[in-house]
């Protein structure tokens, strides 16, 4: 029998390149989902935050850190804290600018 298969190209987090079935992309959907899922509450928890923090957190490449600051941008708001530059998401402004700051 001879069965037509195809392949599709994807990239690994350290840009390795992978060959896989068809069959297979229904599994590396969904894991891009997880990474999906997991941007919000990231930015939550420890925000404010950067593209870069995120990539590094998650194990990757910063390309792809900015590109969920990209993603998310409707729900970011541009910070400033004490000079360094961050995002944090627009619900958690009023939270963060009342938090009092820690002391010894």
């Amino acid at each position: 029998m001879n069965e037509r298969r195809s392949l599709i190209k994807t990239w690994a987090m350290r840009g390795t390149l992978h060959l896989l079935s068809a069959e297979q992309l229904p599994l590396v959907v969904a894991a891009r989902g997880v990474r999906q899922a997991y941007r919000r509450p990231y930015i939550h928890a420890y925000g404010p935050t950067t593209g870069a923090d995120f990539a590094r957190w998650w194990g990757t490449e910063p390309a792809a850190g900015n590109r969920v600051v990209n993603v998310l941008a409707p729900e970011l708001t541009a910070i400033d804290v004490e000079g360094w530059q961050a995002w944090a998401l627009a619900s958690d402004i009023d939270d963060l600018t009342a938090a009092k700051p820690l002391t010894d």
